[in-house]
């Protein structure tokens, strides 16, 4: 039996790979240096960490289109980096704070699978 963290690194590592796999390892590259480097995803977890919430698929897609070099970006470059700064706000803050169960953080990821613009 696997516990939750796992499946959760399983679904992270999938969809990574397929995203990888469709546009290249440059495409990605470019777009995780952007999130990580971004003022509006440290904002995001700063806030997070700070007020004890979660941020809500449409906060992560927000903060992603917050950043001029991903505003235009294709729908799967904007999934892609809303799952690289939810991933970010999961190992930052959510392990630190435990605000959401790994069942919930499998959700929320689906979620954001699911419904990005």
């Amino acid at each position: 039996m696997t516990n939750d963290y796992q499946d959760y690194k399983i679904l992270l590592n999938n969809y990574t790979s397929s995203y990888i796999s469709e546009y290249g390892t440059k495409s990605a590259k470019k777009t995780i240096e952007t999130i990580q480097k971004s003022k509006h995803s440290i904002n995001l977890l700063h806030q997070s960490a700070t007020k004890g919430f979660v941020p809500t698929v449409g906060d992560f897609n927000s903060f992603v289109l917050s950043n001029l070099s991903l505003s235009f970006a294709k729908k799967a470059k904007i999934r892609f980096a809303s799952i690289i700064l939810f991933n970010h706000w999961h190992n930052d803050v959510n392990v630190e704070l435990q605000l959401l169960s790994e069942y919930e953080v499998i959700s929320l990821f689906n979620k954001i699978l699911e419904k990005t613009i």
